[in-house]
């Protein structure tokens, strides 16, 4: 779509303002900071920018010569959402009582792949890159401010990867760091950035981000040359991960035996890193009224797919493994990046990760929908940052 200068500044300032406010945000948040003002202004813009893209798609729809793009990927995500309100409304219904965080969460799931839709269908390739290369240098700028207090040889040394300690781990930076990885090592027309962004989350030190960033880094090109996914190998991926879910689960819930502790001599609440603990307490004093209702004492499971299994069945599953895998739309890369999704909603907290889900959709969309732009933003030059954003 064709835009003139000052729509693009605009759109550009828009993109901009959300997530500078979510970096001051995470370093609030970082550093227990109580700053209330950003986080409402934050969820404001972001409420904001897409009801201004449409306005701007619907001036300019007239001038508009190809039907809109990435539109799949929205209704899948529409189908989840709508999936998990029926299941919600039964368990208001069922059991006479509401939490707001259930529309809260229902608006966080949606409204990622709705600011994606909108970026996709209205910027070019060239604007998506430069936009993402400069939020990576000021976010991870966000990020050395928030640590320069713990800089130190001594908490360098201190560094285990065994124990998963480091006094540089960042739970607010680290999801948005390997967003701009999984953007970055498909799309490698700057190395700079490329290494950066693996730089950024290694640094944040979460063990999966970190062997997901080096596994991309080494591998990641050569899935982006290869040929489509086999339909046989996404269904047995789904049928597969579905049964490796439902284990975890029980063995979360200490429905069937330890194995790790047995064969291993780890029990599964180590191996959780408390999350197994958690999830029986929650578990056994709830009562559900729909999607993350299953707090106690403002404390969550942490771990989104055994979550919704218990507060909605094992229907809620079954529709987040598919409906996400169906995203990937048999592309190479695009299922690198939701196995890395489902990882993350399995053993952690990750559904309403809102600025993760936007630059993981746009970098899905952009590797289906731009391949006449694609190109060019797969070679590997290192150039000047200054030169790059000028």
């Amino acid at each position: 779509m064709d835009l003139g200068r000052n729509t693009r500044a605009f759109n550009y300032l828009l993109l901009f303002s959300i997530f500078i406010l979510q970096v001051i945000d995470n370093y609030c948040r970082d550093k227990l900071i109580r700053l209330s003002i950003i986080s409402n202004l934050k969820n404001i813009m972001l409420v904001a920018v897409p009801i201004i893209f449409l306005l701007e798609m619907n001036m300019i729809r007239k001038k508009r010569t190809k039907d809109y793009i990435f539109k799949d990927e929205l209704k899948y995500i529409i189908l989840l959402t709508g999936c998990f309100t029926i299941l919600s409304l039964y368990y208001i219904v069922k059991n006479r009582g509401f939490e707001m965080i259930t529309l809260v969460g229902l608006i966080k799931i949606i409204m990622p792949i709705i600011v994606a839709f909108f970026v996709i269908n209205i910027m070019s390739l060239k604007d998506i890159y430069k936009l993402m290369s400069i939020l990576l240098i000021i976010t991870f700028g966000g990020y050395l401010i928030s640590i320069t207090d713990k800089i130190s040889i001594e908490n360098i040394l201190s560094i285990n990867w065994l124990s998963s300690h480091s006094a540089f781990e960042s739970t607010f930076f680290s999801p948005t760091a390997i967003s701009f990885c999984l953007f970055f090592c498909y799309f490698r027309k700057h190395k700079f950035y490329t290494y950066l962004s693996v730089l950024f989350t290694i640094m944040t030190f979460k063990r999966i981000m970190v062997i997901y960033s080096l596994f991309l880094l080494i591998f990641g090109s050569l899935f982006s040359k290869t040929n489509k996914v086999p339909k046989w190998i996404i269904n047995l991926f789904m049928v597969t991960f579905l049964g490796i879910t439902v284990i975890y689960i029980n063995l979360m819930l200490g429905n069937i035996n330890d194995f790790l502790f047995k064969y291993i001599g780890i029990d599964i609440n180590s191996f959780s890193m408390g999350r197994a603990y958690l999830m029986q307490v929650i578990s056994s004093r709830f009562t559900s009224l729909g999607f993350m209702s299953s707090t106690v004492n403002y404390r969550s499971m942490e771990m989104d797919l055994p979550m919704i299994y218990v507060e909605m069945g094992i229907i809620s599953v079954i529709a987040t493994i598919y409906f996400l895998t169906k995203i990937a739309k048999e592309n190479w890369y695009n299922f690198l990046i939701i196995i890395f999704c489902l990882l993350e909603l399995l053993t952690s907290h990750w559904f309403d990760i809102t600025y993760f889900w936007i630059v993981a959709y746009i970098t899905i969309g952009s590797i289906q929908y731009k391949q006449e732009e694609v190109s060019e933003f797969k070679k590997s030059k290192i150039k000047f940052v200054l030169k790059e954003i000028n």
